[in-house]
């Protein structure tokens, strides 16, 4: 009896300890599901993050330059400026070239006798003809000028008290003005001739320089926008990476080999990395509209709305490594 009653008393406390471990097996399933619940709806964000607008258009950096050489707008109006220095120049310079004149005049007139010296008894029709003729110029040297002028006519009329009918006057008068103090060296014509002149010079300059310039920032707009392509590229190709971890994460939780924490770091990195994707693509956008602002002359170009697919790839020359030098 003894031995039986210490056998009873010796099992009864497994037995007390066996639902024990059943609830706490049960309770870790639980938890277990509860995290697998909180991490299954997260989703996988879509991998194709870039908005093409328009048609796409291969360009290389020799045609991305002579676009802007052709259509920049601040090359246009560089363009413009001496070219309206020219039209100034052009009026101040023809205030030096050779004028030339001429003037033709015809009268008749009718006198009625009145008086017993006009030699006319009856009314009489006088015809008088002239010609005028000159020359005249300003002179760059010492500011002067001078005129020549020739005049011509001829008189018909029938009076007695004339002589000669018809009558001939010719008349040559010439007459050049030189200014001895005032006015000799320079004058305000002269002047503003040669700060025109200078003005055009320096135009010309200013536009070579706006032409050097906007190539060079064609050039490194080009590059910005294919550095700014392969880091979409880059940052495509890690948030795929961030992306397939989440997905075999996910797997290991169900089979039992992973803690859900690693499922919900997986998934934080792959929003960091979805971050810098969008952010590349903001990049990529802005230096595209750059190098467009370069090369349009305008939002009614078809190039505007289009999408850059630059073609040209920065050389990479392999250098040999000397190790003595080094």
């Amino acid at each position: 009896m003894t031995a039986v009653a210490g056998l009873m008393m010796a099992s009864a406390p497994a037995r007390a300890q066996q639902p024990k471990t059943d609830v706490d097996a049960a309770r870790v399933h639980e938890l277990v599901q509860q995290a697998l619940k909180q991490v299954q709806p997260v989703a996988p964000a879509p991998q194709a993050l870039t908005v093409v607008s328009g048609p796409r258009i291969d360009l290389s950096i020799q045609d991305a330059t002579q676009r802007g050489l052709e259509k920049n707008i601040d090359i246009g109006v560089a363009r413009i400026t001496p070219r309206l220095t020219d039209f100034t120049i052009a009026g101040l310079e023809a205030t030096y070239h050779v004028n030339l004149t001429s003037q033709a005049n015809n009268t008749r007139q009718t006198n009625l006798p009145r008086l017993t010296t006009q030699g006319i008894t009856s009314p009489t029709t006088q015809v008088g003809e002239s010609w005028q003729a000159g020359i005249a110029q300003n002179l760059w040297w010492g500011g002067g000028n001078y005129n020549v002028g020739w005049t011509n006519s001829r008189v018909n009329s029938p009076a007695s008290i004339n002589l000669r009918n018809p009558q001939f006057q010719s008349g040559l008068t010439a007459n050049y003005t030189q200014p001895l103090l005032r006015g000799f060296k320079i004058d305000p014509t002269r002047a503003a001739l040669l700060t025109n002149r200078l003005s055009q010079t320096n135009d010309e300059i200013s536009l070579q320089s706006t032409i050097a310039s906007t190539q060079a920032n064609v050039r490194n707009a080009y590059w910005d926008l294919v550095f700014a392509i392969q880091a979409v590229d880059a940052a495509q190709g890690s948030y795929d990476l961030a992306t397939k971890l989440v997905q075999d994460n996910q797997a290991r939780v169900e089979i039992g080999t992973l803690a859900p924490i690693d499922v919900v770091s997986a998934q934080s990195e792959q929003a960091t990395r979805r971050q810098t994707l969008v952010q590349a693509i903001a990049t990529q956008r802005t230096s595209e509209l750059a190098l467009k602002r370069l090369i349009v002359s305008g939002t009614d170009d078809p190039l505007w709305t289009a999408t850059i697919n630059p073609t040209d790839r920065p050389p990479t020359v392999a250098e040999a490594i000397n190790l003595e030098a080094a």
